[in-house]
């Protein structure tokens, strides 16, 4: 029994060096992309198998080799979009989702209703000086003017004005 034993161990033993220093350093240089390949890897296999989808007819599909394929499907294969776009193509659904805006149309309209909301939280003073304190690029504040009182008349800033001073100087 005893040689039995020596004999697995010995098909087991090998005389090459052990590569486990080498893929720990290499997760630790590349960990976060490596994570997230492996995520897609999982959510490509799950397709392919509810597809009746094979490896090999997928990287036909996407005209690359069936290697590539099999790195890919290990995790190990960083993705470019174009390729992650073929894929979702050929699978019929999305690999990655990004976040998208439909309810905000752009950057301006964003910042617009950021404003907006820290006037409501803060007031307009210290908005302005809590602005001026995060921002690191230049604050374009006649734009932010402009924004700010879009929809109110000359009056009704007047009105605002004389009761922020009313305000501030009761407290």
């Amino acid at each position: 029994m005893k040689k039995d034993q020596k004999n697995k161990l010995d098909g087991i033993i090998t005389d090459e060096k052990s590569r486990w220093i080498e893929d720990s350093e290499l997760f630790d240089r590349n960990g976060a992309w490596l994570e997230k390949s492996s995520l897609i890897a999982l959510k490509i296999l799950r397709f392919l198998r509810t597809k009746n989808i094979t490896q090999k007819e997928l990287a036909e599909k996407i005209l690359v080799s069936p290697q590539y394929i099999n790195k890919m499907i290990k995790g190990r294969e960083n993705l470019t979009l174009e390729t992650i776009c073929k894929i979702e193509k050929v699978l019929g659904s999305s690999l990655i989702e990004i976040p998208d805006f439909e309810n905000l149309s752009d950057y301006t309209e964003i910042r617009r209703k950021g404003l907006h909301a820290l006037i409501e939280a803060l007031g307009e003073v210290e908005a302005e000086k809590f602005i001026t304190l995060i921002v690191r690029e230049q604050f374009d504040y006649p734009e932010w003017q402009k924004t700010l009182w879009e929809n109110k008349t000359v009056d009704q800033l007047n009105e605002e004005a004389l009761s922020y001073l009313k305000k501030k100087s009761e407290s």
